[in-house]
């Protein structure tokens, strides 16, 4: 169970200049270095893309059944997956050992898990069929209002944002 919590929390961390495969560093496929690399994904897509086509639509990203949380079902196509009990309970007590107010953002599941345990949280997330939770406000990635959490004094930010979809270095703007 730790491990998944340290990915969950590299997630959430973005370092200060780019990396290698990152958004504006060069990716190195051995000694080349790929053009396509220093561009942004929207780029990428208009490079591969000729003008004036459909932009595609959202498909699943797995072929898996999507599982239920607090009776709400998973959206694949949104990349929306939830932990399991076990690991929600996991990655909630590793959270809640260091921190007293998580905020957490795209995390629908561990807003469930502490709701259950009456601990304080906040979740910004754009499925508001979790509207029925104390701490939900709706949030779009594409569209942030900084204000919705100005009134939550939370002490981290724990990020589970569909990757595919959203670059993480935006969370940084």
């Amino acid at each position: 169970m730790i491990p998944l919590f340290a990915a969950l929390a590299a997630l959430a961390l973005l370092p200060a200049h780019p990396t290698p495969g990152q958004r504006g560093a060069p990716l190195h496929i051995g000694r080349a270095v790929s053009p396509l690399a220093a561009l942004n994904r929207k780029q990428r897509r208009h490079h591969l893309q000729p003008s004036g086509t459909p932009y595609p639509t959202a498909h699943p990203a797995t072929n898996l059944e999507p599982t239920e949380c607090a009776g709400v079902t998973e959206e694949h196509a949104f990349e929306q997956y939830f932990f399991d009990e076990a690991t929600r309970a996991a990655l909630l007590d590793l959270l809640l050992a260091r921190h007293s107010r998580p905020l957490l953002l795209c995390a629908p599941s561990l807003a469930v898990e502490a709701e259950a345990r009456g601990a304080p949280y906040l979740l910004l997330d754009r499925d508001e069929r979790f509207g029925f939770l104390r701490g939900f406000r709706p949030f779009d990635l594409e569209r942030p209002e900084p204000e919705t959490a100005a009134d939550f004094a939370f002490d981290c930010v724990l990020c589970d944002p569909p990757v595919s979809n959203f670059e993480l270095a935006r969370l940084r703007e």
